[in-house]
């Protein structure tokens, strides 16, 4: 049976059914795979096992209808016209074709578009980096749903651009001169959803750096020494509020303690890390943040905080800094399913409204 004859619900069952069994360590083809990221990206199985243990653990039925009830108003609007109040009863009927070029070697990071892209019953195209680990999920969402097989091609991505002709929606990773190129071979109409590079900070104010200084580099290091992870990063910036150099020095040493003993559950492979992640800023408050990173042209994804750290200061951080996401640090390097990734919407850039009047 085609996919788009499917109830948008089988198709997320079927999803989160076969994302499940890939959250065994022990699955036969996530065995391959680890294997196979570890070989390509140096990175160590502890690494790895994390990264994908973050990844499919993610993706469940319930946070997958939760964000296409939050943008699409619900599920029931990828089957047929659904009424709302004051508007025309309309469909969210997914695009034909998706084209998803990964450039970058990140783990996993086509997966999330690739699962909403599904269950907008589009036909979906990855251009992946060749880990294998794109292709060994789709055989098992094959498995879990017979028509998902027939919806995803998996291709190594080899720097043609040209391959991208022919998608109404072009979702991409990579550095600006690749994502320049890979627009410029975009149909005239198609829709272009570019994620490029960008930086993460971390931004600790004054009270928590007079707490618990061991558990808070803990957490910064954890995120720093897991930067591999599907769409995360280490830190570029850590900026400290109301520093003293005293207080900078025991900072800087306690950081430089918590990346080497992170390193011993979490070992580097064949990829150094550096002992303390990022450059280290004090200012005195987050305008001075904000005042660094407009010098210096810095484009923030993400800033790392606290524990604790208030709604209305994560608010004003990311207003003035231009953050498009605030975590809590310790969680920077695995950005949730249902969060807005690059400050996107999840599936609506893979649909089209069609309207009842």
């Amino acid at each position: 049976m085609p996919l788009r004859q499917i109830a948008a619900r089988a198709i997320v069952s079927a999803v989160a059914d076969a994302a499940e069994r890939w959250t065994d360590a022990d699955f036969p083809p996530r065995v391959r795979a680890t294997a196979a990221i570890e070989a390509r990206l140096g990175y160590s199985m502890p690494v790895v096992d994390y990264a994908l243990d973050r990844l499919f653990g993610g993706i469940t039925a319930a946070a997958l209808d939760a964000a296409v009830a939050s943008e699409l108003g619900s599920v029931a609007a990828l089957d047929a016209f659904v009424a709302h109040a004051g508007r025309p009863a309309a469909w969210a009927r997914g695009v034909d074709r998706v084209s998803i070029v990964v450039s970058d070697a990140t783990i996993g990071v086509a997966i999330a578009p690739l699962v909403y892209a599904l269950c907008a019953k589009s036909r979906v195209v990855v251009h992946d980096r060749g880990d294998a680990l794109i292709a060994a999920f789709a055989h098992t969402l094959g498995e879990a749903l017979p028509a998902l097989r027939d919806a995803v091609d998996v291709q190594t991505w080899t720097g043609d651009d040209a391959a991208v002709g022919g998608a109404d929606v072009v979702v991409a990773f990579g550095g600006a001169e690749t994502l320049r190129a890979i627009r410029a071979a975009c149909d005239a109409g198609a829709a272009f959803v570019p994620f490029g590079h960008a930086a993460s900070a971390a931004y600790v104010d004054h009270a928590s750096l007079a707490g618990d200084l061991g558990a808070l580099t803990a957490a910064i290091a954890r995120d720093a020494l897991l930067h591999a992870i599907g769409g995360g990063g280490a830190f570029d910036l850590i900026f400290l509020e109301r520093c003293d150099e005293a207080g900078r020095e025991r900072f800087v040493r306690a950081l430089a303690e918590a990346c080497e003993a992170g390193a011993i559950e979490f070992p580097p492979g064949t990829r150094e890390h550096a002992a303390v992640p990022g450059t280290v800023v004090v200012v005195g408050g987050i305008p001075d943040a904000a005042a660094y990173v407009a010098r210096h042209e810095v484009a923030l994804r993400a800033v790392g905080v606290p524990p604790g750290f208030g709604d209305d200061a994560a608010e004003d951080l990311a207003a003035q800094l231009g953050a498009l996401r605030v975590a809590t640090l310790g969680d920077l390097a695995t950005p949730p399913l249902g969060g807005h990734f690059g400050g996107r919407a999840r599936i609506a850039d893979f649909v089209r409204w069609v309207d009842r009047e």
